[in-house]
């Protein structure tokens, strides 16, 4: 079984005065130390099923799902202002260390929750500029989550995004096991193409000789295949 809860948290040191809601998936398993995984844009049940399924059968560890809302500015105004490039697409590490520093140990602290200390334990997934966000919350966070998921990463110019495929294979490779999928029928805009983008990611990850998997599916779109 699982037990659902959503939450709210307003960042303090990191995107200070930013209001997050959140959602949890939390297996009902006694005195267990739990994975966990970080997914953008609210959860996403397939993965809730899937990682269940797989700990019910003893193929992986129990993990609770966090699904996590792009943060939201009040302005002098009173106005609401929807932060989620500001959260995702950004190649630097202030909002990983939101998720790392604040949320996480808020989330283990309130609802009683004891994870892993293990970087092997963690995952961190998205699709679109949330495909992209996890590979940066990863790159700055490597001792915390060594699995990614990506489902149509967009490693483009809204953010320096588009930088990500040279610095991987410029750098030390780091400890990552790396699921990537993407289409053929992706976005191909004023900051650039997905597809073109996402094999030269492809490219550099397998140059880097990185643990990595890539998928492409012909004639579907993008994050067709992320629910």
């Amino acid at each position: 079984e699982i037990r659902y809860i959503d939450g709210v948290l307003t960042g303090k040191k990191y995107k200070p005065g930013m209001e997050f809601k959140f959602n949890l998936a939390i297996p009902c398993v006694e005195d267990y130390e739990f994975g966990y995984i970080i997914e953008h844009d609210w959860q996403n049940q397939a993965t809730v099923n899937a990682h269940l399924r797989l700990a019910d059968e003893g193929k992986a560890p129990y993990c609770v799902s966090f699904g996590v809302q792009p943060g939201v500015l009040t302005m002098p105004d009173g106005s609401k202002r929807n932060m989620r490039m500001n959260n995702y697409v950004l190649f630097d590490r202030e909002y990983g260390d939101f998720i790392v520093h604040e949320l996480i140990p808020h989330v283990s602290e309130a609802y009683g929750i004891r994870f892993s200390d293990s970087a092997d334990m963690h995952v961190v997934a998205g699709g679109s500029s949330g495909g992209i966000s996890a590979f940066v919350i990863a790159w700055f966070h490597p001792d915390v989550f060594h699995r990614i998921y990506m489902s149509s990463p967009s490693f483009l110019s809204m953010g320096r995004g588009n930088e990500i495929p040279y610095l991987v294979r410029k750098y030390e490779t780091k400890p990552f096991r790396i699921y990537q999928e993407y289409s053929e029928n992706e976005p191909n805009e004023y900051f650039g193409w997905t597809v073109g983008i996402d094999m030269e990611a492809r490219e550099g990850f397998k140059f880097a000789n990185y643990d990595y998997e890539c998928v492409y599916f012909p004639g579907e779109g993008h994050v067709s295949r992320y629910r």
